[in-house]
């Protein structure tokens, strides 16, 4: 078995055993005066639970010497999903979602949030990733219960498989 069918399986069972219990949806605008972009998080939940939520800025080829790389491609390698910002939380798995109360089943929730762009990052090749946080062990830890991205400026809608 290949390392990726391993991770494959691995994918695989934690969706079966723990599926998502919510949905996320994003509305952001970007202001290039000001480089800052204000991101509208949308969770909905089909279970009455309490989420936490990270917001991530990611910029898409980022040329950057690559250790590892031989030749002259080492020095503009393109780098990928290289996290540029993250919304400022007091705890690594990012703040409380709907103040911390159990979200009602099918009512939508929405949290606003305005993040800084430093000059030097590229716009054009940056996305947002909002991920929501559920716990099931009562708060001592969390793992993602589900994610969406868009572009910088752009929107996503909840997505239904």
């Amino acid at each position: 078995v290949s390392h990726y069918d391993h991770i494959v399986s691995i994918l695989d069972r934690v969706e079966e055993n723990y599926p998502a219990t919510c949905g996320v949806a994003i509305e952001s605008e970007y202001d290039s005066a000001s480089r800052k972009v204000t991101v509208k998080t949308k969770i909905t939940s089909n279970t009455p639970s309490k989420y936490r939520y990270q917001i991530f800025l990611v910029e898409d080829n980022f040329q950057s010497y690559q250790y590892g790389v031989e030749g002259p491609d080492a020095a503009d390698y393109k780098h990928n999903n290289v996290v540029r910002v993250v919304s400022s939380s007091d705890n690594c798995f990012g703040a409380n979602f709907n103040d911390g109360m159990s979200m009602q089943v099918g009512v939508e929730s929405v949290a606003t949030n305005t993040l800084d762009i430093p000059r030097g990052y590229d716009v054009e090749n940056m996305r947002v990733v909002v991920a929501a946080f559920s716990s099931y062990d009562g708060g001592g830890s969390f793992v993602v219960n589900n994610s969406a991205q868009c572009p910088v400026g752009g929107s996503v809608d909840y997505l239904v498989k």
